[in-house]
């Protein structure tokens, strides 16, 4: 299931990839629903109004090794940057969390 807190797409589930995710290339499919993202240029980022989700994609650019976070909880959590780009030849840091950094 999607969780809403952390996701722009209007659809109640998500696909998730891990380590052992096997990606391969398919044939296009009219079929497929296509307007499920709005995607936006990592060059237009800079002008959006803070705490809005919106939708990226790009490639990755660098990725920094995993890091540990001490919360105001107190308790520990792993993080790693990535850094992402476009083709607009603009680029941003992306922060990975928890299971997901490591």
């Amino acid at each position: 299931m999607a969780n809403k807190k952390f996701t722009s797409i209007k659809n109640d589930f998500c696909i998730t990839f891990d380590q052992s995710t096997e990606i391969q290339e398919c044939k296009d499919d009219s079929k497929i629903n296509q307007t499920g993202f709005s995607f936006t240029k990592i060059d237009q980022i800079q002008q959006l109004m803070a705490n809005v989700t919106i939708d990226v994609i790009g490639i990755v650019v660098d990725v920094g090794p995993v890091g540990n976070l001490k919360l105001k909880s107190g308790e520990n959590r792993d993080k790693r940057n990535l850094v992402i780009g476009d083709d607009t030849n603009f680029s941003i840091s992306v922060t990975l969390w928890g299971d997901t950094a490591t």
